[in-house]
């Protein structure tokens, strides 16, 4: 090789090691996270990614799909718009865990936010910061294994209004919290409800504020041991809090007015206890 061919030669060597050198300062900058940046997807690898822009889904399918443990989606305050709906917008269905939601705004879907994890005995869950317009069904529908296991599941500050169904689902979770949320305009019919929980245990709901919903602003069914504390439920269709067919939980500090059917609705046989501080006392 010719000197003139060797100098050549370390040049494009130098230049290649600082294009890397480049490119990983730009990793590191990014804090290693995968940027999301058209629709659809699906997420079969742990890690943490975020919404680079707003994004719209306008095919059939699922717009996210979840196929991993261990997996962070910060919205970074951009919007995902679900034109179909007859699909969810974001979805999960297997044994993962470690899944959280953040920080931004998502409008459409046949559902907004749907995660089951009906085969593992141990389900984490958190979805934080959002708000969820306009889905035809449930904005947040979480559901866990039935009646095994136990769940770490917080659903807090997000806003949810204008859907088709109930703001928040709950089913077979085991341990969690649904706190600070608003939650509006969930349905215009029976069955509509705020937050809905069925089958679950050990779950804390906490500082709501839930209005205008087709039914209930919070309904407990066949649930136990859970906290209801501190929510706000103004001029829904049905009961402000419904603890229907549970048993052993504690209500305290809620306020109920301009609600349908009544304020609450305590079945006075199933060990429910009144802590105080409730408006209308029940």
């Amino acid at each position: 090789m010719g000197t003139t061919q060797r100098n050549h030669w370390l040049t494009n060597a130098a230049l290649a090691g600082l294009l890397l050198a480049i490119s990983g300062m730009g990793a590191e900058a990014s804090g290693g996270r995968i940027p999301i940046y058209q629709l659809p997807i699906t997420i079969g690898e742990p890690g943490a990614y975020y919404l680079s822009r707003d994004v719209t889904h306008t095919g059939g399918g699922e717009s996210i799909i979840i196929q991993a443990s261990d997996v962070t989606i910060d919205f970074d305050g951009h919007t995902l718009t679900k034109e179909n709906a007859g699909n969810y917008a974001i979805a999960s269905d297997g044994d993962y865990t470690n899944i959280t939601i953040r920080n931004g705004k998502l409008v459409g879907g046949n559902i907004g936010i749907r995660l089951r994890n009906t085969v593992g005995d141990a389900f984490a869950v958190r979805i934080e910061d959002m708000i969820i317009e306009a889905a035809l069904n449930e904005g947040i529908y979480v559901q866990g294994h039935s009646l095994v296991g136990s769940s770490q599941v917080y659903i807090e500050r997000n806003i949810i209004h204008d859907t088709g169904d109930d703001g928040v689902s709950l089913r077979y979770i085991w341990g969690g919290r649904v706190s600070d949320n608003v939650i509006q305009g969930a349905g215009d019919a029976v069955g509509a409800h705020g937050i809905y929980m069925s089958s679950c245990r050990g779950v804390t709901i906490a500082r709501n504020t839930v209005s205008h919903c087709g039914d209930d602003a919070i309904r407990a069914w066949y649930s136990w041991y859970c906290a209801f504390d501190w929510n706000h439920m103004t001029y829904n269709n049905g009961y402000g809090l419904n603890l229907f067919d549970g048993d052993r939980h504690v209500f305290s500090n809620n306020r109920a007015y301009g609600n349908g059917s009544g304020g609450f609705t305590i079945p006075g046989a199933e060990g429910h206890v009144n802590a105080g501080g409730n408006y209308p006392s029940p």
